[in-house]
Formats: C-alpha cells, structure tokens, sequence
C-alpha cells in the first residue's frame, strides 16, 4: 500500500497512466511511453482510464504477465 500511494502522486487513490509511466521509469524501466502504456492497460481491467489499488494488487496477486511488447 505504501508504495501505490507512492506512485499516486495527485493522491486521487489511483494511479492515472502518466503516473504508473512515471513508477515503472523509477524503477529503471525504460520502454517506450506506449509500450508502458500497454502494461498499464493489463491493469486497468475495467478500463477506466485508472489503476486502482484492488486492480494493482490483484493483478499483482496473480503472478500477471508483462505485455509482450515488454518481454
């Protein structure tokens, strides 16, 4: 939890796709904005345009794959 409300910079309680781009470069991945934002649209499941903590975690959870653009 501690490091979503990293990620979370406006504090909304979820994390938009700028932010999620923004975390994973933190993380020294350094793909291409669209490729990132193919992984960001595997977790968003409900395709709201945001990524929230029970999206995160779940996919998380699941051992979820990084889109094939990333691998």
């Amino acid at each position: 939890m501690d490091l979503f409300r990293q990620w979370d910079d406006d504090g909304s309680g979820e994390i938009d796709r700028s932010e999620f781009i923004k975390a994973l470069r933190a993380f020294g991945i350094d793909y291409p904005a669209e490729d990132i934002g193919r992984v960001f649209d595997d977790f968003d499941v409900d395709g709201s345009g945001q990524v929230s903590y029970r999206e995160l975690n779940k996919m998380l959870r699941q051992g979820a794959q990084l889109s094939a653009e990333l691998q």
